[in-house]
C-alpha cells in the first residue's frame, strides 16, 4: 500500500506514509543512515524518523536507487544518465550526473554488488567502479560489457554470490543468465 512499515523484533515500531502508490514493485536501498525508496518515480528517504522526498533537478524522473560508496544513486527515466549524490541523498545536484556513453540504449535498472556499479540497459549491461573523478565518479570496468539487455527492469537480482537477469538479446529471444566472473 502507501505505507512503509517499521517492524522491530514483531513490533511495529513506527509507519511512515503516504507514498505515491501505483502497484507496482518499488526499487529501495539503504545507507548508514538512510533508507530510499523509489515508488511511482518519485524518490522518497527515512532518516532521522522522517519520510522526506529530496528536491530533485527538474528535468529527473527517478525509476531506482543504489547505493554506492558512500553515493547514493538513481537512474533518471527513459535517459542513459546516472545521478549521484555525496550527502546521503538530502540534496541532488543539477550536475552530478554523468552520461553514460555505453548505452545507445535507455538505462532500465541498477544492482550494487560487490562494491560494483551494474548498469543494466535494454540492450547492453556494463560494470562500474567509483573512482577519483568527482565530476565523473563511474568509471567502466575493463571486459565489464555484457552485448545483453535487461529484459524486465525488476529481472535482475543478486544471489548466491551472483547476479541473475533475464536477458533478452539483439533478436528479442528471453534466457535467465547467471554472471559468473
Amino acid at each position: 500500500d502507501d505505507t512503509i512499515y517499521d517492524v522491530v523484533q514483531n513490533t511495529l515500531n513506527v509507519s511512515y506514509s503516504p507514498l505515491s502508490d501505483n502497484g507496482k514493485p518499488v526499487d529501495m536501498a539503504e545507507s548508514q543512515n538512510s533508507l530510499f525508496v523509489v515508488s511511482n518515480d518519485i524518490l522518497y528517504r527515512v532518516n532521522a524518523a522522517a519520510l522526506t522526498t529530496p528536491a530533485m533537478p527538474a528535468t529527473v524522473t527517478p525509476i531506482t536507487v543504489g547505493v554506492i560508496a558512500d553515493l547514493v544513486v538513481i537512474l533518471a527515466k527513459n535517459t542513459n544518465r546516472v545521478y549521484w549524490s555525496e550527502n546521503d541523498g538530502a540534496t541532488w545536484g543539477a550536475a552530478a550526473f554523468q552520461a553514460i556513453q555505453a548505452f545507445p540504449n535507455r538505462l532500465v535498472n541498477l544492482l550494487v554488488d560487490h562494491q560494483e556499479l551494474w548498469l543494466l540497459g535494454n540492450q547492453h549491461i556494463q560494470v562500474y567502479v567509483v573512482g577519483d573523478d568527482p565530476d565523473a565518479p563511474f568509471v567502466a570496468v575493463t571486459g565489464g560489457m555484457i552485448e545483453m539487455g535487461l529484459a524486465a527492469k525488476h529481472g535482475a537480482t543478486r544471489m548466491d554470490n551472483s547476479i541473475f537477469f533475464l536477458g533478452r538479446n539483439k533478436d528479442g529471444e528471453c534466457l535467465f543468465y547467471r554472471v559468473n566472473g
